[in-house]
């Protein structure tokens, strides 16, 4: 692989330090709203009390290191430590990702500064929720899957505990697995080595879906019932409604019976996704927002067009995990501060990358002078 100089690394980590300094410095250490959650279970799991929802077996991964800084007597907020470091991790297998692309350095450079100074996805580093630890480990396992996959059987194996880890991060923790099987696909690895995650694909699914329909108060297929766009916001799409719902009684047959309502909802969900500013945002906030997705969107878009002309398909789980990540917010509501798509930004970051290494080598740039 060809790294990045020194110098330019070292840069890079100065820009990610002073990233992560100014959204401490903006949020603190966040240990309201939902981190409450995670914090009260971990206190109870670490006094002995192990009667929870079953669906809080989704968020184990995250809780478990919270029980453990319970049990040693530490405040909860070392937990930010521990987030802190996987960030770092994450950044530095983000540009090693990079690396093993045939890009220019001025090229990795610029998609190493996108992904360190992205606030889609760094903001959630101080927060003690799942967003910030679980896109950490989406872009370490990323790394690994490119690394790992077709490894020695313990570099294979070790993939593997890692994948199903994540799976108990957050419900969609599993939606990594498909991106890792079209990676070994598209290297035609030994199937004997696709089979294992496909079979844990398949049976975790069905955990997922258990826990979804048997936890307390956990029922995400419910915002479709309200037409939520975005999560626990109304919409205006009843209006549309041909078959009420108890006349079908589920929420596929729902859908199905009225494909007006569904296009309208599924696209809205979608834009609302993709195009990250809230109409309850203050104008400063969207401004930055929409600076943002211009740029990530419209080199994205570059990278995405020449990649496909010139059928590069080894980059084809980059392109397919990007698709992944939008599913949830599809199929059941967009969030309201866009930490849903926090798993989806280093893939897009990374077709950026490919962007704008094309419209570098479209203007005749030589290669960086850092060295």
């Amino acid at each position: 692989m060809n790294y990045l100089p020194k110098k330019a690394w070292l840069f890079l980590v100065f820009i990610w330090l002073v990233v992560q300094l100014f959204w401490l410095y903006r949020f603190g250490i966040y240990i309201e709203e939902e981190a409450v959650v995670y914090i009260n279970i971990a206190g109870r799991i670490a006094s002995g009390d192990w009667q929870h929802s079953v669906h809080y077996w989704l968020y184990a991964g995250y809780i478990a290191p919270m029980v453990v800084i319970k049990w040693v007597g530490l405040s909860i907020k070392w937990m930010y430590l521990i987030q802190l470091g996987l960030s770092f991790f994450a950044f530095s297998c983000f540009i090693k990702i990079l690396s093993t692309f045939s890009l220019s350095n001025t090229a990795k450079m610029a998609g190493a500064f996108l992904f360190a100074t992205c606030p889609f996805f760094h903001s959630w580093n101080s927060h003690l929720y799942t967003d910030g630890y679980f896109g950490s480990l989406v872009v370490i396992a990323l790394y690994w899957i490119t690394q790992k996959f077709n490894g020695s059987r313990k570099a294979y194996w070790s993939l593997i505990i890692l994948l199903v880890f994540i799976c108990f991060i957050r419900p969609v923790g599993f939606l990594l697995i498909p991106v890792g099987i079209v990676y070994a696909f598209t290297l035609r690895i030994k199937p004997i080595r696709i089979l294992v995650p496909v079979i844990w694909l398949f049976a975790f699914s069905f955990f997922v879906v258990y826990a979804l329909q048997n936890g307390k108060d956990f029922f995400y297929p419910g915002h479709n019932l309200d037409l939520n766009i975005i999560c626990g916001l109304p919409s205006e799409l009843q209006q549309f409604e041909i078959t009420p719902y108890r006349e079908v009684n589920s929420i596929p047959g729902y859908f199905w019976s009225n494909p007006g309502l569904t296009i309208r909802l599924f696209s809205q969900r979608l834009l609302k996704s993709l195009w990250m500013t809230r109409p309850y945002f203050s104008n400063s906030h969207n401004l930055v927002i929409t600076v943002c997705c211009i740029v990530y969107y419209l080199t994205a878009l570059i990278g995405l067009v020449y990649a496909f002309r010139k059928k590069m398909l080894n980059y084809l789980y980059i392109f397919f995990g990007m698709a992944v990540w939008l599913i949830p917010n599809i199929l059941l509501c967009a969030d309201w501060h866009n930490r849903f798509m926090v798993p989806f930004m280093p893939f897009l970051l990374i077709v950026s990358t490919l962007g704008i290494d094309f419209l570098l080598n479209k203007k005749g740039l030589k290669e960086t002078a850092i060295k």
